[in-house]
């Protein structure tokens, strides 16, 4: 009965009341996107003056998306209603009402929300992949069981349901090669793909890094110089600095000597898989510098590649002319020729470098480190007994080797290349040694071009989440996930009661596209081997620290007021597709009724693989001029503050989140779709999932030429950038 009713086609309101409450009058509420922000409240045929809505707002997080530990979107719902009959007494008890509950697709269990009366309601959480809404009319104040079934609605993600397709084996390792390409490796869990696709092969000729180093002169001073500085203490280091893990290769910067970072290939092996890679000074990942807040210092890069390449420093406030950015702030470095960058570390926290010219290969390869600076301030944050930083990776393996990657231009241009290994500073499910009763902070750092995580502690242990890309935490939170998108950096203390081994996963929700369904994605990353320890009888100075959740809202709360003021600037993310071949296109437009808000795994690497930026051209378009990419020149004012909002278009053919990253500057999330950000820090990189509206509040203080980009690598070398100016053209 309950499932004819929900498949029954709404009824038509009586032709003398009121036009029933929709989606479309939901548009002055939220700036998502109402295909998957928003459903439709119908009634069941008996029914013809009730109407209404729901919308679902993204619940409060601090990430750029709220996600469970099982990976499930978190969703706040919100409905508006009219033409419910009864009027709820004052305190909400006694004769008829209604109630607003929620189910999955099996109907168990039946979830209740709340009372709901006429306008608007804040009915509560759902945190479920499909589910379906109801509002019931009830007699009693506590019901066993659902009262008269008035209106239901399905979430948007109803559409990816599964409709038995036959599932077929995987194919044997070895039978991968088609013409000069060989075959993508398959996902485990999704072994089929749309038909005609294997014939294809991408408008690109595929590489793999030569072994040989480049010759450089004088390979022994820069030997000579890397040395000095990992032996060198750091300078005006405060004297409470929190503990670094034994790192014989780290590279601690000093204001007098010149630290050195060679750039050449390196043999690797990973998953029984041989390859040649990339690293700095034979590391992956690269050397961990380590400086002082307000430290300047000196470093000069030697390139021993048989390609061009350059060092972004991802997250410094620096000097505009020592940001990497070629074309912008300077020429490659060919091969076998050094250059010296000047750099600034005016904040504390994580930061990191990697290359900004063909980044689609070099980061992938292994070209990707960590800058730790120290505050100048022993109270910047509550100390602790350890910490590690951990800076998460994928790679695409194929049967014997690495995946190839394009030589004249980058391939996956729609997607991005995900990988099928996934590393935790260069490794695959490393261990880290530590001893119960302390407290260990955990920096994350995301260097992966597509793979978002959401990270977790299999037997979970107390977390709290204390900084971002460029700073504290405005108010300091228990969580029990690390959700981090692509060029992201987020700190958690945990504190560690009991010995043992606790497994760090990522936990996500794939999407089998030929099956319409969901499947779960858990993969270790890395482990903590908690060895037991005497329990002091007093709580450390570290115990205290974690049990205080400290606000640090001195900066960042005088931007309040600009949360309900109207956008400077708007940006909207977008693309155009050109001259895809046929069969490709036409799968694509089969995944175009319902858009993931964020792609977790990458389950169609054949379709992947096939895009080149001359069949994609990933756009940044400036709403008020109507310009895109390269030909956006923003100009502001030195320590103006501005007001962004950007838009990710759901409605194109290959429709997913970008990680949007500001060079040189810091802002704060002010809202998402229209709703007030519930946690705020500095930050530079902000993810924003398909069909959302993002606004970030801008504060530029650091002169000079600046780009904005997506962080996706192919998506970069499809066009997605623009140039901002702070100050005049000399960055003063």
């Amino acid at each position: 009965m309950l499932l004819t009713l929900l498949q029954a086609p709404p009824a038509r309101p009586a032709a003398s009341g009121p036009p029933p409450l929709t989606c479309a009058d939901s548009s002055v509420t939220t700036l998502g996107d109402l295909s998957l922000h928003c459903v439709d409240l119908v009634p069941v045929p008996d029914v013809t003056t009730m109407s209404g809505y729901a919308e679902l707002d993204y619940a409060p997080t601090p990430y750029g998306i709220p996600v469970t530990r099982e990976g499930v979107v978190r969703w706040q719902v919100r409905m508006r209603l009219s033409g419910l009959r009864h009027r709820p007494s004052p305190r909400w008890i006694g004769g008829p009402h209604y109630v607003a509950w929620v189910a999955p697709p099996s109907m168990a269990p039946l979830i209740r929300l709340g009372r709901v009366r006429n306008g608007a309601n804040l009915v509560g959480e759902v945190a479920l992949p499909v589910f379906t809404l109801f509002v019931t009319e009830e007699a009693d104040t506590a019901p066993a069981t659902m009262g008269k079934l008035l209106l239901r609605a399905q979430s948007p993600s109803a559409l990816m349901q599964p409709h038995g397709s036959s599932r077929l084996p995987a194919r044997e390792a070895g039978a991968h090669q088609h013409g000069a390409w060989p075959m993508p490796p398959m996902h485990p869990r999704v072994t089929s793909m749309p038909p005609g696709l294997e014939v294809l092969q991408p408008d690109a000729t595929p590489w793999w890094p030569s072994a040989t180093p480049v010759p450089t002169a004088p390979p022994a001073a820069a030997a000579r110089g890397a040395a000095r500085a990992r032996a060198r203490p750091a300078r005006g280091a405060p004297a409470n600095a929190p503990p670094a893990p034994p790192d014989a290769e780290a590279i601690v910067l000093g204001a007098k000597d010149t630290a050195v970072l060679v750039t050449a290939p390196l043999a690797r092996t990973l998953a029984g898989r041989a390859f040649t890679g990339y690293a700095w000074n034979g590391r992956v990942p690269a050397p961990t510098l380590r400086a002082t807040e307000g430290l300047r210092s000196t470093l000069r890069v030697v390139n021993a590649l048989g390609e061009p390449t350059t060092v972004h420093w991802h997250g410094l406030r620096h000097d505009w002319r020592q940001d990497g950015a070629v074309g912008l702030s300077q020429e490659p470095i060919a091969p076998g020729a050094t250059f010296t960058y000047r750099l600034a570390f005016p904040d504390p926290g994580l930061f990191w470098y990697h290359p900004h010219l063909r980044e689609d290969r070099q980061m992938d390869l292994g070209l990707a480190g960590t800058i730790r600076v120290a505050a100048r301030r022993d109270d910047w944050l509550a100390p602790v007994d350890a910490e590690h930083v951990l800076l998460l990776d994928d790679i695409l393996l194929g049967d014997s080797t690495v995946y190839p990657h394009g030589a004249e231009r980058p391939t996956h241009a729609l997607m991005g290349r995900f990988g099928n290994v996934i590393t935790v500073n260069g490794a695959v499910r490393p261990e880290l040694a530590l001893r119960a009763g302390q407290v260990v902070r955990l920096w994350f750092a995301n260097a992966a071009g597509v793979r978002p995580f959401n990270l977790a502690f299999e037997e979970p242990l107390p977390m709290k989440l204390v900084a971002a890309d460029m700073g504290r935490m405005e108010q300091e939170r228990r969580v029990d996930v690390v959700t981090i998108a692509p060029a992201e950096r987020w700190a958690v203390d945990v504190r560690l009661d009991q010995p043992g081994r606790y497994a760090l996963v990522n936990r996500v929700l794939g999407v089998d596209p030929v099956q319409q369904a969901y499947f779960p994605q858990v993969d270790t990353v890395a482990t903590l081997v908690v060895s037991a320890a005497d329990t002091p009888a007093a709580p450390t100075p570290a115990q205290r620290g974690f049990d205080a959740l400290a606000r640090h809202d001195e900066e960042t709360d005088r931007f309040d007021a600009w949360r309900d003021a109207a956008p400077q600037r708007e940006l909207l993310l977008t693309l155009q597709p050109t001259g895809l071949p046929i069969g490709l296109e036409q799968a694509m437009r089969a995944d175009t009724q319902y858009v993931q808000p964020v792609e977790w795994v990458g389950t169609m690497p054949m379709m992947d693989v096939l895009s080149t930026p001359r069949q994609a051209r990933w756009i940044l378009r400036d709403v008020a001029s109507g310009k895109e990419n390269h030909e956006i020149a923003w100009r502001v004012p030195r320590d103006g503050v501005q007001k962004v909002r950007i838009r990710n278009d759901r409605h194109t053919l290959h429709a997913m989140q970008h990680p949007i990253h500001l060079h040189g500057q810091r802002f704060v999330v002010l809202a998402v779709n229209g709703r007030p950000a519930a946690d705020r820090a500095w930050k530079d990189t902000v993810l924003v999932p398909a069909g959302a509206t993002v606004d970030v509040l801008v504060w530029f203080q650091n002169p000079g030429r600046w780009m904005l980009h997506c962080h996706v690598p192919e998506h970069l070398a499809s066009g997605m950038h623009a140039v901002i100016t702070v100050g005049d053209e000399e960055g003063r």
